[in-house]
């Protein structure tokens, strides 16, 4: 994509949105259940074998994560996380996973050398071999497999022992509670309803002003400054290239993308932050999301419909669907992601049509001159933005803001 380049020299830029359904209430964009979250599914949820998970998850179907899958790939600096999961259906964990707490509204099944902290199943629950598990609560019968082992207990029917396998005693003194506060179906009801509260808010935001933020329907990549863009349905070609890039300097930048349907990315493609230590990248996607084998995303993904991604990976950012995800790693880089969910807690839409972050208006913070690859917003605080004399001559700007 080419942007056209604007030499100005802003002291102030706020980024405004339309108005709400409601002009009484702010809409918080990413609460703590959506920011503890990695990904959040209105269905189903998978991931392949090998995974690497930097958050907690939740479905409202059934959950699967396949063998070995668990920890988060943050650096050597920082700690391995292990990711709690909520479920309102079954819950399959392969062999040799390690999550922290699980809470399934139907049957459990870990798989041989799994580990588990504290458990809650609302069935049956099936230890395989030399798995793990502290506290156990089953609402069926509990079967542990040849060295399996158990602290405390609380089984609904039978209960049953492999060789070797263990369980101190059948009195739990703590229970499988997550803390990213979606425990129940009730909570994990009111993460979806908020996963579409900022859906709708998202799309109330003008799209920046500029042929370069209407998105064409067939992609082979870009480079694309902080905005908001626009397109309908939109294909990335096989092995596109796509990348925020913050020349301009801004604080805390933010790239929004809506687009009215589904969005397709061919095999082996990359999404890239560049010269970024944090900022804000939402895709808002008004269908399902496909990314081909090999496709490495970074932002965060609001879908209207699935995401299947079953041979791609999620290296920095968050997944929040309102139908099923298929995925491989999600949040691999954790802590050093820059695009996370978590590094736009404060953001929202105020009650008069800001954007805000942590109570601010999302601006330009560098009163200089600079090749500003940005064509402006439909939306303008023209009193906290002005032209400067910049290398010996005023300068305009091309969308006549002056």
């Amino acid at each position: 994509m080419k942007n056209k380049l604007l030499t100005s020299c802003f002291t102030g830029l706020a980024l405004s949105v339309a108005g709400l359904a409601t002009a009484e209430d702010p809409v918080q964009i990413f609460t703590h259940q959506l920011t503890s979250h990695a990904a959040i599914s209105g269905a189903a949820l998978s991931l392949t074998a090998g995974s690497m998970i930097g958050g907690d998850l939740a479905a409202g179907a059934a959950a699967t994560l396949g063998a070995g899958s668990g920890r988060s790939g943050s650096s050597s600096t920082h700690e391995s996380y292990q990711p709690n999961l909520f479920a309102g259906a079954a819950v399959t964990l392969g062999a040799s996973s390690v999550v922290n707490d699980i809470i399934a509204g139907a049957a459990l099944t870990l798989g041989a050398d799994a580990q588990a902290r504290n458990v809650s199943a609302g069935a049956a629950f099936t230890m395989g071999a030399s798995s793990v598990v502290n506290d156990i609560i089953a609402g069926a019968a509990l079967t542990l497999g040849a060295a399996a082992q158990g602290r405390n207990a609380s089984v609904g029917a039978a209960f049953t022992l492999g060789a070797g396998a263990s369980v101190e005693q059948v009195t739990p003194d703590s229970f499988a509670r997550g803390n990213g506060g979606i425990t129940t179906p009730i909570e994990m009801d009111n993460a979806v309803a908020q996963v579409q509260l900022a859906k709708d808010a998202l799309y109330r935001l003008p799209t920046t002003l500029g042929e370069d933020y209407q998105l064409a329907t067939t992609m082979t990549g870009g480079s694309f400054a902080p905005g908001v863009y626009h397109g309908s349905a939109v294909t990335f070609a096989a092995n596109s290239q796509i990348q925020y890039k913050n020349d301009t300097g801004l604080v805390n930048p933010v790239w929004i993308f809506n687009l009215d349907s589904a969005m397709n990315v061919g095999a082996m493609s990359t999404f890239e932050a560049l010269d970024l230590d944090s900022g804000t990248v939402i895709w808002n996607i008004g269908g399902a999301l496909t990314l081909g084998a090999g496709t490495d995303f970074s932002g965060v993904a609001f879908v209207e419909g699935a995401v299947i991604g079953v041979t791609s990976w999620v290296t920095c950012g968050n997944l929040y669907a309102t139908a099923a995800i298929s995925i491989g790693s999600i949040n691999e880089a954790a802590v050093d992601c820059s695009v996370s969910a978590q590094k736009s807690v404060g953001l929202t839409v105020s009650t008069d049509n800001v954007v805000l972050l942590d109570g601010n208006a999302v601006n330009v913070d560098a009163p200089k001159c600079s090749d500003f690859a940005f064509e402006g917003l439909e939306s303008f605080d023209a009193q906290a933005s002005s032209t400067h004399d910049c290398d010996g001559g005023e300068q305009t700007n091309e969308s006549g803001l002056n």
